[in-house]
């Protein structure tokens, strides 16, 4: 059973390394058989199960890579706020997510190697499962490159950083983020407007020192779009204060 968040996720395989120890012991078993000049009589089912164990190995790996996406791929896509903002790649995942879950719950019932990697068309399913998910995830990788092309700093977060972002409708998550986007900045300094908006006031280093910015910015609308807003007023304020501490 896999589980996240403490809500039942159905099932996945677990640990596979037993299965393909088992796998290329009894390859090698058979491989000895086929060389044997006694193996005349019992050639055929030899070769037969050679093509089982290739078979069961190959499904076994491209199940794995499947699993894999699914598992990150699901934890983006399902009830999170990035369903709305990608909502044609979403509608394709809820069909991969369906898609998975039947084939998962099928092999729950059976519990044998031999028959779930040879039930009908499994290996091709999972072959197209594994191709849809990668045009899931190049659709997500080309939705964090617009933002961070919008916003480059973006660069400097990983994507699951920025998915936390992005995925939250509530300004103050950037916080834990500023000190890897921002030399020295620690975070910023937020205070609730009348219509209940968060609005930017002042930036706060590492050591505690804060710089209250000339113009507040207000939170609001797309975070990229703030966050250079935001960054703009740094720049100002800073030019600013330096202009003052020089000239009067």
């Amino acid at each position: 059973k896999y589980s996240k968040g403490g809500q039942d996720r159905g099932f996945v395989l677990g640990p596979v390394d037993d299965i393909m120890q088992s796998l290329d012991d009894n390859a090698m078993n058979l491989q000895s058989m086929s060389a044997s000049r006694f193996v005349g009589p019992f050639l055929e089912n030899v070769q037969s199960w050679e093509k089982k164990l290739s078979h069961i190995s190959e499904v076994v790996e491209v199940w794995m890579v499947v699993q894999r996406k699914w598992m990150y791929l699901e934890g983006i896509f399902i009830g999170g706020d990035i369903r709305h903002q990608l909502p044609e790649e979403a509608k394709k995942f809820d069909l991969i997510d369906k898609a998975f879950k039947k084939i998962m719950n099928d092999t729950a019932k059976t519990m044998v190697v031999l028959d779930s990697c040879h039930a009908d068309n499994r290996l091709q399913t999972l072959e197209k499962l594994s191709l849809d998910l990668e045009k899931c995830q190049k659709s997500l990788n080309d939705y964090l490159d617009s933002k961070r092309n919008a916003f480059p700093r973006f660069f400097f977060i990983s994507d699951d950083e920025l998915l936390s972002i992005l995925g939250s409708s509530n300004a103050t998550c950037v916080q834990e983020h500023m000190i890897k986007m921002y030399d020295n900045i620690k975070s910023l300094r937020f205070e609730v407007g009348n219509a209940d908006e968060y609005i930017a006031q002042a930036m706060v280093s590492s050591e505690g020192e804060t710089m209250d910015f000339r113009q507040a910015i207000p939170a609001e609308g797309r975070v990229e779009d703030w966050m250079t807003a935001v960054l703009a007023e740094m720049r100002r304020t800073n030019r600013l204060l330096t202009k003052e501490s020089v000239y009067y």
